[in-house]
């Protein structure tokens, strides 16, 4: 069981690419084509992805080993320098995806492509509050909810985004 733990772990390395992916949808969804074919920004974005997939797929430096928890085996994020450049990352990645969204709302004059993006943004929205209360800061306060929250939230924006799409 443990080793089943560690390649889960080890998969969780492949969690910055949804972010490259993200950003992919994002510039569909904005039908903004100057930031869909620029090539230098889609190669910092590919680039700075594989850079923490290699580092938490073959390093310790981000991702713990696995520990029993209540519900079974958990990971926690590592205490250090990778980390808190990691943790930077995301947030910046998932605040210019997010502020992209939003101004495409606030743009948007088309009644039903409006309700469209704020669902989407409302969407993307969820996981950008939800990751880092559960990963952050609540841990800093010794609260470990994270193995409940998780599940929820991604679903939750899911629903969001899918609404949005088929109904708008």
């Amino acid at each position: 069981l443990p080793q089943f733990a560690f390649f889960w772990v080890k998969m969780r390395a492949f969690y910055p690419i949804v972010f490259y992916f993200l950003f992919r949808f994002i510039f569909l969804f904005t039908k903004n084509v100057k930031w869909q074919n620029n090539k230098l920004l889609n190669f910092s974005l590919m680039f700075s992805c594989l850079f923490f997939v290699v580092i938490i797929l073959f390093t310790n430096w981000i991702v713990r080993e696995p520990t029993r928890g209540s519900s079974g085996l958990i990971t926690f994020m590592q205490r250090g320098l990778v980390t808190d450049l990691y943790t930077l990352w995301i947030t910046v990645i998932s605040l210019i995806g997010l502020g992209i969204c939003y101004w495409h709302f606030f743009k948007e004059h088309d009644r039903l492509e409006k309700k469209q993006a704020f669902l989407v943004s409302l969407g993307l929205t969820i996981p950008l509050i939800e990751d880092p209360l559960f990963d952050i800061l609540l841990p800093m306060f010794g609260l470990v909810v994270k193995e409940i929250t998780t599940g929820y939230s991604f679903v939750l924006s899911v629903i969001f985004i899918a609404y949005a799409i088929v109904r708008y």
